[in-house]
């Protein structure tokens, strides 16, 4: 970094300056090798950003395989909430999946438990390291991040804001509640409850985000328990689900 009036030594062509203050003026004294002097007033670009969205969502997935989509879902009934890394949990069906790829399209995700005090829960798999890789395929080499710890790092810095987003509804006996939450710290948080028999959308908003070294970030989508009957089963109808990270750009 170079401070006004100062002489610069030993400079030669081309010669690189850093860390210097956006759409700020400089005047420097500038020494070449041969020991010639001449002084130089430049003024720095002033930078701008804009916010771009990445989504994460369930287009294009086929049941099995994370080539066409790295995201993934999985499903179970139990009395208390599974952790993501659950063994209970298994991977949706195809036809499950088509269910929640798209709003409005005529599938749904529609299933039930009726297990007594089941819920049933169904675990959003966004892996955003791919997400962002498909952004720009250089994101991560651009940041020198490597690893998936660093990976990771990057991510929580440069994310300025999540939104999770499931379009459905609930129904268990005596009540048509229909929640999802995020998994931090391990464990559910930012829990949000719409209700009613029809579609609506359940957005959790985060100002941040904690992805994990796997670059995973988790949603749960779940009913409350069921009564015992096929009537009273705890039950969800699930027509699109998605996850929009938000990071800042800089402007051409």
């Amino acid at each position: 970094m170079i401070l006004n009036e100062e002489t610069i030594e030993n400079v030669s062509s081309p010669y690189t300056v850093e860390n210097l203050t956006p759409n700020t003026t400089y005047t420097a004294k500038v020494v070449n090798e041969d020991g010639e002097s001449n002084t130089v007033t430049f003024k720095t670009k002033e930078i701008t950003y804009k916010e771009v969205t990445i989504t994460c969502d369930y287009v294009n997935k086929v049941a099995g395989s994370v080539v066409e989509n790295a995201n993934i879902a999985k499903m179970q009934g139990s009395q208390t909430l599974l952790n993501p890394d659950s063994s209970s949990f298994y991977e949706l069906t195809q036809s499950r999946y088509d269910g929640i790829k798209e709003l409005s399209d005529g599938k749904r995700y529609t299933v039930t438990n009726a297990t007594i005090n089941n819920r049933l829960q169904v675990a959003l798999y966004y892996d955003v390291f791919s997400a962002f890789e498909s952004y720009d395929s250089n994101y991560f080499s651009d940041r020198q991040a490597t690893t998936n710890e660093e990976k990771a790092a990057v991510v929580n810095q440069e994310v300025i804001k999540a939104v999770s987003n499931v379009h459905g509804f609930g129904s268990s006996l005596d009540s048509t509640s229909f929640r999802t939450a995020v998994f931090v710290n391990a464990a559910w948080s930012n829990e949000t409850v719409t209700t009613g028999t029809e579609i609506k959308q359940n957005t959790i908003m985060l100002d941040s985000v904690q992805t994990v070294s796997d670059g995973l970030l988790c949603v749960l989508v779940y009913a409350d328990a069921s009564g015992g009957t096929a009537e009273t089963a705890s039950a969800l109808n699930i027509d699109y689900t998605n996850l929009e990270l938000t990071i800042l750009v800089e402007e051409d």
